[in-house]
């Protein structure tokens, strides 16, 4: 995930003394203006799901449309806009009941279109790709993903998972997803809020626009014609479609059955999709279609023109027959017979036909009566045989594959290529040429012809891979022993296939092609054929990496192949392969071409390989980050990677931990990549967007970056490292102060990790705690003479810790309490004192209207004054001025206060500080002040539903300020 989207803001806001300078506002999800929609590609999307309510913006006023998005985050429109709420009890490993995304993750997979990984996880948190979000969609939508009428041919086809292949075509098919501009699908790169509400909206209009006829009867107007803007779904035999244009498809879905549907005088803009009938079934009267795609799973369908009919392409992938009757059009010009027909699958023609392609394997053509006058069997039509009655002729007759052509009909010229060698006519076509047409001989008994050459006697094999042509490399280089163990560059075993979540991911797939129930005897062994020079060759510099999650081992398959050095049957083997559930790339910096391949254990000859696969390698981490005076904590991204401290080039999330009363002017920031060409910049962020801030060098002539960091101000620091080949990746630098000066300490349990809620002790422990089972004790006094509570538990799993809690009622608001930690396995035991102050439920509350708060619009001139010294010109604002000594108690010392607004942020109401929320803010005046005023502006009417919250100088909320009847009132 991109740093960006890791950003919490808040809104600014300042003193007003001579002159009001303004924070930037928040807008109203209600609103359709944010600063960064006005000129996006997608803006017309935007403003409509803003405007409607399914898409929010943030809290610094921007909808942030090319943020990427979390699969969560997807599941979160998808069932927002499809108005789903029905849900499924789910079960997964990274995902506990107490998170955000756990009913959002319930929702998807009662819907059906997420189901969890086979580890047992369902990576909620994981950015979503292009590819991902595909197959989400289509699964969401029951698209048949194998009715495809034209497939877009992308630049970077081969990166397409086999997994998800299908389902971008069909969605690339149904015009709900596009491609870029370049010509790239980009399947591994990030799916943004932008092309999610493009996509959805789609596949709502999609899901909309079908009208559908599920009762036998006849539809459309006995005169003149019905429009239908979407597309038809017939689920019912018996049905009558008449005097109709259909915009988008028709589709005979398989609840037709093998019954009857007739077509009079329909027209059909999009696809025809035939998947029910029957061998007397589909009649179309005087209709006229585009394209056809036959798709029946079980049995024969019965298509028949008539009248003025016309069918410009007609393509079968089911055993079908195709007739025209009583025919005055131009019937069916166009015929494909798909790869996907099953071996054996007959196609019965009857008419006349102008072209007829056949593309797949072993199928049977059987012209009854008529003509085609081009027919063509493709190089991958291996096994075709076609019957031919007498009374049926072809014109021209190409053969790129060897075929079997009986019967007495008329060939006036065929054409055997050299794929077509071995040919058998049991009639000589009148004119016979080709370079295959030279080994011709006589067939036995017949009058003359091509003698034929033997069919293949063995199954044949293909190998698929999809691979990204850029991807993220890492400075450890690891390898496998012989036993085809794990190991880093420092000769120690790794058990652990959390440390492969850091590199790319590719796909590998063999399957049959060719089936002549004849498997290979042999045994065999997946290898990687280097046809790359580079680096002296790949094998001390990439790796693929196979895992199998069966019994947890790594194997190498450039150093070590797949399977044992004997090898082992192509039948094992292809079970092997569907075991390994990621196949990982790790890769010095370089460029490798290679294949994979099938080959014979013993003669080392190749039974299948794959297509040329090159891999353009980058390092794309950086190679240190330091801040002067500070160590740096890593922040964990996965629910099981350790909390660590320093720099680790896995890391993207790091935080140092300042103390309250630490008096930063400014500190020292150092980032430095190895990487040939890269560049690095560092940016602090700002109330729109963000300051690239100027590397300068000092005395001993090191890069540095000084960074102005204020308690309160840039919270965040974003290093970006940008390679030549427009790779980018980001780390996040979080600057985090802490209550009473408490830093949290990683290497040991300390007062930090103890948060109190107002029913809750909670105590957050280390990752690599071993005991079974912890004991928490609660006293209120140093002495533990008094136990108020004690709970025995087995620590439980979060978000890059451990931690276990008790139960504990009626404390005091604020207060000191000592809470005793036992590891049972060892007894060591260890006492914390805690000092506390419970908010949740505890917090002051004013709506309106506070003692000492006078609330007002802003005037024309204080408006004005604003846009003269602003580049974002505002309409309206609020000022809010404070009379300290008239403000209530609870709130009068607040050290800060931030304008909020509620439909965006969650309440920031914590049980002790745990994570409390920080961003720009305004700080008071010290503890002098008596009178202060603050302003709020935004370009549109100011949102209904703002708020002010006051907090002190340890992050606590003290109590919030509702808005909403006063700038209602106006």
């Amino acid at each position: 995930m991109s740093v960006f989207s890791k950003f919490r803001k808040a809104v600014s806001l300042t003193v007003v003394s001579a002159m009001l300078i303004m924070a930037v506002p928040i807008v109203s999800a209600a609103s359709e203006v944010f600063d960064d929609m006005q000129g996006h590609w997608a803006q017309d999307d935007l403003r409509k799901w803003v405007s409607s309510g399914l898409m929010e913006g943030y809290e610094d006023g921007m909808i942030k449309p090319d943020r990427a998005v979390t699969r969560a985050e997807l599941m979160t429109l998808i069932n927002r806009s499809f108005k789903l709420i029905e849900k499924e009890t789910v079960s997964f490993t990274d995902l506990t009941s107490e998170s955000w995304a756990a009913e959002q993750v319930a929702i998807a997979v009662k819907a059906g279109y997420v189901e969890g990984y086979e580890d047992g996880t369902i990576r909620w948190n994981k950015q979503v790709t292009r590819e991902e979000a595909a197959s989400m969609v289509a699964k969401l939508l029951k698209i048949d993903v194998k009715i495809v009428t034209s497939k877009q041919i992308f630049k970077d086809a081969s990166d397409i998972g086999s997994w998800s292949k299908a389902s971008v075509e069909a969605l690339v098919d149904n015009k709900i997803i596009n491609g870029f501009p370049d010509g790239r699908f980009d399947p591994k790169g990030k799916f943004t809020r932008a092309q999610s509400i493009t996509v959805l909206e789609k596949a709502i209009q999609h899901k909309q626009a079908e009208v559908n006829y599920n009762q036998a009867g006849v539809y459309g107007p006995e005169k003149n014609t019905e429009m239908v803007k979407g597309s038809v779904v017939v689920s019912s035999p018996g049905v009558t479609l008449r005097n109709m244009v259909i915009e988008g498809d028709l589709t005979l879905t398989a609840a037709v059955g093998e019954g009857d549907v007739d077509l009079n005088n329909v027209k059909v803009n999009g696809k025809m999709i035939i998947s029910g009938g029957g061998p007397h079934s589909i009649h179309l009267i005087d209709s006229n279609l585009l394209h056809i795609i036959a798709h029946k799973q079980n049995g024969t369908v019965r298509i028949v023109a008539s009248g003025t009919t016309v069918v410009k392409l007609i393509t079968l992938k089911s055993t079908s027959i195709i007739e025209e009757l009583n025919l005055s059009g131009a019937g069916f010009t166009a015929v494909q017979l798909d790869k996907e027909l099953p071996a054996g699958a007959e196609i019965t023609f009857t008419g006349s036909f102008t072209d007829v392609e056949v593309y797949g394997a072993l199928v049977k053509l059987l012209a009854v009566a008529g003509m085609i006058d081009n027919l063509i069997v493709r190089d991958n039509a291996l096994g075709a045989a076609i019957s031919m009655d007498s009374s049926f002729k072809v014109v021209r007759f190409v053969l790129d594959a060897a075929a079997k052509v009986t019967g007495k009909g008329v060939i006036e010229k065929a054409i055997v290529n050299k794929g077509g060698t071995g040919t058998v006519f049991e009639k000589q076509p009148n004119v016979l040429e080709g370079e295959g047409a030279g080994a011709a001989a006589p067939v036995a008994g017949g009058g003359g012809g091509v003698s034929p050459s033997p069919a293949p006697t063995e199954d044949v094999y293909e190998i698929t891979s999809s691979m990204p042509s850029q991807y993220m490399a890492t400075h450890e280089l690891l390898s496998v022993d012989a036993g085809n163990k794990l190991l880093n560059r420092s000769g120690e075993q790794v058990n652990d296939p959390f440390y492969m979540n850091y590199f790319p991911f590719f796909d590998v797939e063999l399957k049959t092609k060719f089936n002549a129930n004849k498997p290979y005897t042999r045994n065999v062994r997946l290898m990687v054929k280097d046809l790359s020079t580079q680096d002296g060759g790949f094998n001390d510099g990439l790796q693929l990496f196979a895992y199998n999650n069966e019994d947890s081992s790594f194997t190498d398959i450039v150093k070590a192949g797949v399977g044992p050095n004997e090898g082992q049957s192509i039948e094992s083997l292809m079970n092997d392969i569907a075991k390994f559930w990621s196949w990982t790339i790790v890769a010095k910096q370089g460029v490798y071409t290679f294949k994979l391949q099938i080959v014979d254990a013993e003669t080392n000859t190749v039974v299948a390989e794959s297509v040329l696969q090159q891999l353009n390698a980058e390092n794309a981490l950086m190679q240190t980050i330091e801040v002067d005076g500070f160590d740096l904590n890593q922040t964990p991204k996965y629910s099981d990677q350790p909390i660590g401290e320093g720099y680790d080039p896995r890391y993207n999330y790091y935080e140092i931990m300042v103390p309250n009363d630490t008096n930063l002017n400014a500190v020292k920031l150092r980032a430095n990549s190895d990487t040939e060409g890269a560049r690095v910049s560092v940016l602090l962020e700002k109330m729109i967007g963000y300051d690239v801030v100027p590397s300068q060098t000092d005395v001993d002539g090191e890069t540095f970056y000084q960074i102005p960091l204020q308690l309160g101000k840039h919270q965040y620091v974003t290093i970006e490292l940008a390679l030549p080949s427009g790779v980018v990746q980001h780390y996040s630098v979080v600057v985090r102060r802490l209550p009473r000066a408490e830093v949290d300490d990683y290497a040991k349990l300390d007062a930090a990790d103890v948060s109190v809620g107002s029913s809750r002790v909670n105590v957050r422990l280390l990752n690599n705690v071993t005991s079974p089972s912890v004991t928490v004790s609660v006293y209120d006094s140093a002495d533990l003479s008094h136990l108020l509570a004690t709970r025995t538990s087995m620590p439980s799993r979060g978000f890059g810790y451990k931690s276990v809690y008790v139960d504990l009622i009626g404390l005091p608001q604020k207060g000191t309490i000592w809470v005793a930690v036992r590891f049972d396995d060892t007894g060591e035991e260890v006492v914390l004192k805690k000092a506390y102050r419970i908010t949740s439920g505890e917090l002051s509350i004013y709506d309106n209207e506070m003692e000492g708060l006078s609330l007002r619009f802003a005037t024309a001139e204080e408006v004005n004054n604003y846009n003269e010294q602003n580049a974002d010109s505002a309409g309206k604002g609020i000022v809010a001025t404070f009379n300290k000594e008239q403000l209530p108690s609870d709130i009068k010392n607040f050290s800060y206060l931030k304008f909020e607004h509620t439909g965006i942020m969650t309440i920031p109401v914590y049980g002790g500080q745990v994570d409390p929320y920080h961003g720009p803010v305004y700080e008071a005046a010290g503890a002098g002040w008596t009178e202060q005023a603050f302003a709020q502006f935004t370009k549109v009417d100011v949102p209904t539903f703002y708020r002010i919250v006051f907090y002190d100088i340890n992050d606590v909320p003290l109590g919030i300020l509702y808005l909403k009847d006063f700038l209602l009132a106006e």
